[in-house]
């Protein structure tokens, strides 16, 4: 599979909404160089130079320059060695990849190998979610991961003791690279298939949490395909969207049967909210 490599600077005020507008254009992953750059990186076949046309256009001060080029997806391994560093999250989450020191002072460590699959921790959107399960209770629940990427959450729901675990992606890269990471964490394996909520239309299959980071648009277009998969009494946990999205992320969920139950709001204007269907 190859991807393209889109370095991209601009006025250091727009760079979080255009990162939004690029997730939205079938961007799945991004690396934030600097206070004024990133580079974004997308499936080569789902590339269209036009999309920064329209930003320009759509941003007119946004001062929005870039340059690209196409990439093995064998060279993102290497680009993360050298870059990715472990992290802590919420003083009880240890995220590593295998060439760290292990901390066993911790009592939730994830060990995730680096490769083009959104999901290392580092984002705000990956860390609020973890966060999240730490304060649930996942003791023998079945879990459902949708958009699992790298699959950390997935991961992070089996260690806190769930007794099942479905993840799943509608990109083949990332199913392989969960799998890998389950293997690398040494847990029982779960089901990791490539698909969307749409496989489960037929299904009468029910779990005690959904996961979702994803983006606002395909939230809110799938929220009642979740709900429908949700326990009374399930928690639906999302992100991968701004505050400024809450009150129509609230408004979506309210109206398939969920209240609101917990939210985070984190750098950047990145948040994320936790349902229950009563």
């Amino acid at each position: 599979m190859e991807f393209i490599q889109v370095d991209i600077t601009a006025h250091a005020d727009f760079l979080e909404v255009l990162i939004a507008e690029l997730s939205e254009n079938s961007f799945d992953s991004f690396w934030e160089k600097d206070e004024n750059s990133f580079i974004a990186y997308i499936e080569k076949s789902l590339f269209d130079e036009h999309v920064f046309a329209e930003l320009k256009k759509k941003y007119p001060d946004s001062q929005l320059s870039y340059q690209f080029e196409g990439m093995e997806s064998k060279n993102w391994n290497e680009e993360w060695e050298k870059n990715f560093q472990p992290i802590v999250i919420a003083d009880k989450c240890y995220v590593r990849a295998t060439f760290h020191e292990p901390k066993p002072e911790y009592p939730l460590e994830l060990i995730i190998v680096p490769k083009m699959s959104f999901g290392t921790g580092h984002h705000a959107t990956t860390s609020m979610m973890i966060e999240h399960l730490l304060m649930l209770n996942l003791k023998d629940k079945k879990v459902m991961d949708v958009g699992t990427g790298s699959g950390i959450l997935a991961i992070a729901a089996s260690k806190l003791g769930a007794s099942e675990v479905y993840a799943f992606d509608f990109d083949e890269w990332s199913v392989e690279n969960a799998q890998e990471n389950i293997s690398l964490n040494h847990i029982l394996p779960f089901k990791v298939a490539k698909g969307t909520i749409a496989d489960f239309k037929n299904r009468n299959t029910h779990f005690d949490l959904i996961m979702a980071n994803i983006t606002r648009n395909v939230l809110l277009e799938e929220i009642s395909a979740y709900v429908a998969h949700l326990q009374t009494g399930g928690s639906l946990a999302i992100s991968g969207f701004y505050e400024t999205d809450i009150t129509q992320l609230e408004t979506a969920a309210s109206a398939a049967g969920l209240s609101k139950t917990r939210q985070l709001i984190k750098e950047g204007g990145w948040a994320s909210l936790v349902f229950e269907k009563s």
